[in-house]
């Protein structure tokens, strides 16, 4: 015979509200060589940048799930993955403080689910029990949104841009005789350097 007892003080006393987090995510590529962003969508749109923070998850710190992104992957493109850095970090969305982070080379990460071991922010020493369950997956993408055709018409126009810009430049830093002499009527020009 067993009896279930469903209150251990008999007193119902409600959560204290200030002792739970409302956790967010922040994801930060830093790139030593290369280029690199985090993009929600691909191709990545031309505001992407290299940090991303995910909304909160309103009190649940002990198990927050970040549902939000609605089983779309977060995609983090890196032109030299062996030389850039995913820091991730657990941010009190209330206090907008860092609580937690990792920092780990995008090579460093193999694929499928993981758990990242996050760290004190004050000490830099692994915090007990604390950690973030990410999957992963690898995938090469050589500028799959645009074709060859469109990267030579942009490096031909980039290409032009330049030699434009270049003859401009040697333009404005020749000598001229009128500037000499001051005579010139064109000597107020806004373009002509003078000193």
């Amino acid at each position: 015979h067993h009896n279930h007892m469903s209150e251990l003080s008999g007193v119902s006393s409600p959560p204290d509200p200030n002792g739970v987090l409302s956790p967010s995510v922040a994801l930060e590529l830093h790139a030593v060589g290369g280029v690199c962003c985090i993009a929600e969508t691909l191709p990545p749109a031309a505001k992407a940048g290299v940090r991303l923070q995910l909304p909160a998850v309103e009190a649940n710190g002990l198990n927050a799930a970040y549902s939000t992104m609605a089983g779309r992957p977060i995609n983090l493109l890196a032109a030299e993955p062996e030389v850039t850095m995913l820091r991730v970090s657990v941010i009190d969305s209330e206090r907008a403080e860092e609580v937690a982070y990792e920092a780990v080379l995008l090579t460093l990460l193999r694929p499928g689910l993981r758990a990242i071991q996050l760290r004190s922010v004050a000490t830099g020493t692994p915090i007990a029990l604390c950690t973030l369950l990410v999957h992963v997956e690898h995938d090469h993408a050589l500028y799959e949104w645009a074709d060859a055709t469109q990267l030579r018409l942009l490096l031909r126009a980039q290409e032009d841009e330049l030699n434009a810009l270049r003859t401009r430049l040697a333009q404005l830093t020749q000598p001229s005789n009128a500037s000499c002499s001051g005579t010139s009527s064109d000597a107020r020009s806004p373009e002509r350097l003078e000193i």
